[in-house]
């Protein structure tokens, strides 16, 4: 893209006056229900994973439940599209990664934020990192994970391990199946790929396996128009860039890797 083309003083400066305007919007999010910005919903809810981390509350991800109960998930919904430069919109749901608690309200998220029956989602985060959790491992190696319905949801789920294999030595690729407990709805594949070599706040030793991690992604988007469900830790640095790369490499006209 051209804006890769200035010089590193002019895209320092417009990187500094994007976090000003970001600064602005949390002010003006956090101070007032009513604004553009407010992220009122998700202050202090004990589904999060990091007490700084939320959803602006008209991005936010609801949950299908019952009237009456939380739909609350810290995940929010990506549209990314540049108009006359993109071939197409790119689609993407950004999230924490899953809590013990909140893995049945991750996997209901799955299930009914996909249209298809194909889910796709990428983790780019390590279970533990230095010794600290970064995520709850939430999806079974063998057999069945059973899911709770404590939370008003419209179906108990189960998700089903098929296979896993790794791929190139650079990410694993687990199929899973998720099955309601409804035999009236439908059973969705699941394509889990998990790559555990970028630690937060630095970037990957090589740009190839996360072209090859997109490329695997969106070869199983069943529709273009489903989000690609992309989670690390808090489910926004690393899962933030890697929705940047995966539009530019999948949706823009213009993007080519130098």
């Amino acid at each position: 893209p051209l804006f890769l083309t200035q010089p590193s003083e002019a895209l320092i400066k417009k990187y500094r006056s994007l976090e000003e305007v970001q600064i602005q919007r949390l002010n003006a999010g956090g101070q007032d229900s009513k604004s553009e910005w407010s992220y009122s919903v998700g202050l202090d809810h004990e589904r999060n994973r990091y007490t700084n981390i939320v959803p602006y509350d008209k991005s936010r991800i609801r949950l299908s439940v019952a009237p009456g109960f939380d739909d609350y998930i810290n995940a929010s919904y990506v549209a990314l599209d540049l108009k006359e430069y993109s071939l197409r919109r790119g689609n993407y749901i950004a999230t924490q990664g899953p809590t013990e608690n909140t893995t049945s309200h991750f996997w209901q998220m799955c299930y009914n934020s996909v249209k298809s029956n194909n889910v796709v989602i990428v983790m780019v985060t390590p279970l533990v990192e230095k010794r600290i959790n970064k995520c709850h491992k939430y999806w079974p190696d063998s057999g069945t994970l059973d899911l709770p319905n404590l939370d008003g949801f419209n179906q108990s789920l189960k998700i089903e391990f098929l296979s896993s294999e790794k791929i190139d030595d650079s990410f694993l690729l687990t199929n899973l199946k998720i099955i309601p407990d409804d035999p009236q709805l439908p059973v969705k594949q699941v394509y889990h790929l998990y790559y555990d070599q970028w630690k937060d706040f630095h970037k990957p030793t090589s740009i190839d396996p996360i072209i090859l991690l997109n490329k695997y992604a969106e070869s199983y988007l069943a529709d273009p128009n489903d989000p690609m469900i992309v989670h690390c830790s808090a489910g926004v640095g690393r899962s933030g860039t890697f929705i940047t790369l995966s539009y530019l490499l999948s949706c823009s006209k213009t993007f080519v890797l130098g």
